[in-house]
C-alpha cells in the first residue's frame, strides 16, 4: 500500500481515537483493500478506506495507531506491508523498497484486543 495514503488516514483516525487510547481497528479485505475504523467516542465515530493489495484471507486487528505513525515517520519506501499471522499476533510493518537488492526497515507492532 502507498505509505503516503496510509500516514494520512492514520492521522485523521487519531483525531477521532484520541478518547480511546488511539484504539484503532485495521480490517483487511482482498475485494475493497484496507479499511480503518474506531469505536463511538464523544466526538463520533471514525471509519476510513485505503485501497491496497490485501494478500490471504480477511481479517482484522486493533492496532494503537500513534505507534503505527511512528513507524511510517521512519520508513523512507513510498510503499509498506503490513504483515501478521492472526488478530492477536505480532504485526510486522516494512517498506517495500524500489531496489530488491535493498534491505527494509522492519518494526513490530503488539496488537490490541477488539
Amino acid at each position: 500500500m502507498l505509505k503516503s495514503d496510509l500516514v494520512q488516514s492514520l492521522r485523521r483516525m487519531n483525531l477521532i481515537s484520541k478518547e480511546n487510547n488511539f484504539n484503532t481497528k485495521v480490517s483487511f479485505r482482498s475485494e475493497t483493500g484496507i479499511e480503518l475504523s474506531t469505536g463511538d467516542t464523544e466526538i463520533g465515530a471514525g471509519r476510513v478506506a485505503i485501497p491496497a493489495s490485501v494478500e490471504g484471507e480477511d481479517n482484522a486487528i486493533g492496532l494503537n495507531s500513534t505507534y503505527l505513525l511512528e513507524v511510517l515517520g521512519v520508513i523512507k519506501d513510498d510503499y509498506v506491508s503490513v504483515d501478521f499471522e492472526t488478530s492477536l499476533s505480532p504485526v510486522m510493518v516494512r517498506g517495500v523498497p524500489a531496489d530488491t537488492d535493498k534491505q527494509s526497515f522492519r518494526h513490530i507492532i503488539m496488537p490490541l484486543k477488539i
